[in-house]
């Protein structure tokens, strides 16, 4: 049972990253994700009120994690696996 889940979030992480473009400029965050349909936001570097940084044990061990940037709207980028 414990091996099914370990393949199916490991196919899910792995559609995730095949399918996100992140750019991070000197102007502006943008993040596009989606397979059958795409969602693209976007959040000028003026508009950024914070950054949390989110990381597993596992996540440290192996150096990936998640970042979530919000913007004064409100809006939350969500960054995955980084």
């Amino acid at each position: 049972f414990l091996l099914v889940f370990g393949v199916i979030k490991f196919a899910k992480a792995t559609v995730i990253i095949m399918f996100t473009e992140m750019v991070i400029t000197e102007y502006r965050v943008i993040t596009k994700t989606g397979v059958t349909t795409t969602t693209c936001i976007e959040i000028d570097r003026s508009r950024i009120a914070g950054v949390i940084v989110f990381q597993t044990f596992t996540g440290r061990l192996l150096g990936f994690g998640e970042i979530y940037i919000q913007g004064f709207s409100g809006s939350i980028v969500d960054m995955p696996y980084i």
